[in-house]
């Protein structure tokens, strides 16, 4: 990725907090306390109830408010793609008055983020774009995907409010997390059983790092297990998704736009076959997978450690008293 793109990238996000705090944030509150204890008129099919999120959202312009300040705060807020930046300030300021607003502790609580963590967000990305051009691109890259994925760890009550693009790639973000998180539950479940079963063959240890240090060996074996398992499984995964997409084609004319599309996703399967398989014959630990596969394999005893430092239950079992 250019910085070109990443700068590109920062400014969408940018966007895409301020959309946030305006159009979801401020919007729901006032929905809740307009709407519900104001008797706010909504019209919709008959009156039937609006329940979720996207139909609040989507019944902005159905909704006949009662109250100026609520009608004058959803202009102010009209969701955009690209704001000027005197537009950008005069919300930021807005937000900073607002993150201690007690109006939006319901929402916090409700929805479990705040106005607060999109200001930390925006100031990340503010620095960042400071500095972009003291950056080597690699480096700004991972500095703006970190704060990517504090983003989509928020699980924000709507999301890629004016981008698709944006909205598909937090969407497949959060399929590739699940899929990781999974992976992680299952190597805690087996650090949790090697740790319980040397303990039962009489092991003994004062603290985390120690059993850590002991098992240690073991552990990176059955990991090792583990992430084999899931690279032969990927591979079959994109093999066999491959030859569906071949044989599609084949029945599709090469003008077709749809054509072009399926094209671009064999080419990007093969290069994902292409380095699973490389990995494979690389042997464990599966550098190009390190971030995927969760634990690591660089300081995987001192992940291991950490990991074991939060199971508390566990520790008061295993560590001498």
């Amino acid at each position: 990725m250019s910085h070109v793109e990443i700068r590109q990238n920062i400014n969408e996000l940018k966007a895409e907090l301020l959309n946030q705090y305006g159009a979801v944030i401020v919007f729901l509150a006032d929905w809740d306390l307009y709407v519900q204890q104001l008797k706010v008129e909504v019209v919709r099919n008959k009156s039937m109830p609006i329940k979720t999120v996207k139909e609040k959202i989507k019944s902005i312009q159905s909704i006949k408010f009662s109250n100026l300040e609520s009608v004058e705060r959803i202009k102010f807020h009209k969701i955009k793609d690209d704001f000027e930046e005197s537009e950008t300030q005069e919300i930021y300021q807005a937000m900073l008055q607002d993150q201690h607003n007690p109006r939006y502790e319901q929402f916090r609580k409700d929805y479990k983020y705040s106005i607060g963590d999109l200001i930390e967000l925006f100031n990340q990305l503010d620095l960042l774009s400071s500095r972009l051009s003291n950056l080597t691109a690699k480096e700004a890259e991972k500095e703006f995907e970190d704060i990517f994925y504090q983003y989509i760890f928020l699980n924000t009550a709507n999301y890629g409010l004016t981008s698709k693009a944006l909205k598909k790639r937090i969407d497949k973000t959060r399929v590739v997390l699940g899929e990781r998180t999974k992976i992680r539950s299952q190597k805690n479940e087996m650090l949790t059983q090697i740790v319980l079963r040397q303990h039962q063959q009489g092991k003994r240890w004062k603290s985390a790092d120690q059993v850590a240090k002991d098992c240690i060996d073991i552990i990176d074996s059955e990991f090792e297990k583990i992430d084999t398992r899931w690279l032969n499984s990927k591979l079959v995964e994109i093999e066999l998704d491959k030859s569906d997409q071949v044989e599609k084609i084949k029945n599709i004319r090469k003008h077709d736009p749809k054509y072009k599309v399926i094209e671009q996703r064999i080419e990007l399967m093969n290069e994902e076959i292409s380095n699973i398989k490389e990995s494979l014959r690389r042997g464990y630990p599966y550098e190009n997978y390190n971030n995927f596969l969760s634990y690591g394999t660089e300081y995987i005893e001192k992940v291991v450690a950490n990991t074991l430092r939060k199971n508390k239950p566990l520790l008061e079992k295993i560590l001498e008293k």
